[in-house]
């Protein structure tokens, strides 16, 4: 079994995640050692096949940032259109159901498609930027929290964290989701400002504050990997 090791200062737990694109990835602490580690994932093999079985059926075919192609933004699709311009700049406007990018000339065809990877990765975090800066202004009032700084980033494993400091970080991949499920992760990192683990008050602080969490939870668990550029 091949698997991507990824070790963090402070993990207690060894914890095994599977991905539709990126495959078996295994988190431990860095001082656990290599034995236990691969003890721990030959006891979870049959759950590891079974959750690769469903991630091949979640497989996605690699973005081609070309005109025609469907992506999401807070949770609708929209239809991807390419413009050039002899000025173009990266800007990116969204109509309707159009999402509209201007490019420059390019020397190549795999230039064009660079182009337009940038210009929507910038959008997309902008528009994450803005949405995130008012729904935690919201939603940490129903909390009763608020973090001392949220960062909006490209997070490759995760949907959010926070730190014992306070601070909050968030995938600009957020902007994508429904507003439910926008509003259930927030909630998850906020709760966890005040319960630093999954236990079952964390849980219930969760519940508390968002009754039927449970729903854009699955969500996510269904279509989170539908969420990407």
């Amino acid at each position: 079994m091949e698997y991507a090791l990824v070790r963090r200062r402070g993990r207690r737990r060894i914890t095994i995640l599977v991905h539709p694109q990126k495959g078996v990835e295994v988190r431990a602490g860095l001082g656990t050692p290599l034995r236990e580690i691969e003890t721990f994932v030959r006891r979870q093999m049959d759950w590891i096949r079974a959750r690769l079985r469903e991630a091949e059926g979640k497989r996605l075919a690699p973005r081609r940032y070309t005109a025609g192609e469907t992506l999401l933004i807070r949770g609708r699709e929209v239809t991807l259109e390419v413009r050039q311009s002899l000025f173009g700049d990266g800007e990116v406007s969204l109509r309707g159901h159009r999402l509209s990018v201007q490019v420059g000339p390019a020397a190549s065809a795999e230039a064009r498609r660079e182009q337009v990877r940038l210009a929507l990765r910038r959008w997309y975090v902008q528009e994450a930027v803005k949405d995130c800066r008012e729904r935690f202004a919201v939603l940490g009032k129903r909390v009763g929290v608020q973090p001392r700084r949220v960062v909006v980033k490209d997070m490759t494993s995760r949907w959010g964290s926070c730190s014992s400091k306070g601070n909050v970080s968030i995938s600009y991949r957020v902007v994508m989701a429904p507003a439910e499920v926008m509003d259930y992760l927030i909630v998850h990192e906020l709760c966890h400002l005040r319960h630093p683990d999954h236990s079952p008050a964390f849980w219930g602080y969760v519940a508390q504050v968002m009754p039927g969490y449970e729903a854009p939870k699955a969500w996510l668990r269904t279509h989170g990997h539908e969420l990407r550029l």
